[in-house]
């Protein structure tokens, strides 16, 4: 009933934006908007979500000229003591070639810290995930048949690890995998459709 994805890609459709130069205040309020119009029209709804976040807007870009990448991130939460919804923590992280390759995640991020890379769930990680952590080597080193093993090996741990250790929030299900290169749009290297 209200598709936060849909009205997050209309709304940079309808705005044309380089990513590179996209104000997330604008975008944050304009997700403000569109909770509180369902939130009128729906009252009850956000009532379990007083006090946290109702969800968190990922936007990944990547220039081929530059050869840099772009994450933006905000939440969007209500407040408990006034109960207003408002977009929060927000974050722009620009990747270049010679910047340290990592793992950058978004949604349970506490969770994967203490219980993946620093809990039980470790010993679900392959030894190159785990060496991919732990060894400093710049982006430009980082060969995509490896990365897309890395991504898979991380969820994979994280919903096995849950098993274990239950998350605040659902975790895993069929992995998603696309690749931000040179063209347009993200190119979908696995996608749930395909399996």
């Amino acid at each position: 009933m209200l598709d936060f994805s849909s009205a997050i890609k209309s709304y940079l459709e309808r705005k044309n934006v380089d990513p590179f130069k996209l104000s997330l205040d604008e975008l944050g309020a304009e997700c403000v908007k569109e909770v509180e119009r369902f939130r009128r029209i729906y009252p009850l709804v956000f009532e379990q979500y007083i006090g946290n976040e109702i969800f968190s807007v990922v936007i990944a870009s990547y220039d081929p000229r530059s050869k840099n990448s772009l994450v933006l991130n905000f939440v969007i939460r209500i407040d408990a003591a006034t109960r207003k919804v408002e977009a929060a923590r927000f974050t722009r992280n620009l990747i270049s070639q010679q910047s340290r390759r990592g793992v950058w995640s978004y949604g349970e991020t506490d969770y994967l810290n203490k219980n993946v890379f620093g809990g039980i769930g470790r010993g679900f990680l392959t030894s190159d995930t785990r060496s991919f952590i732990l060894v400093d080597k710049p982006v430009s080193e980082a060969r995509l048949d490896k990365l897309l093993l890395l991504q898979t090996n991380i969820i994979d741990a994280t919903s096995l690890t849950t098993q274990i250790i239950p998350s605040p929030s659902g975790i895993g299900g069929p992995v998603d995998i696309v690749l931000l290169g040179k063209k347009r749009r993200p190119e979908q290297i696995r996608w749930k459709s395909n399996q």
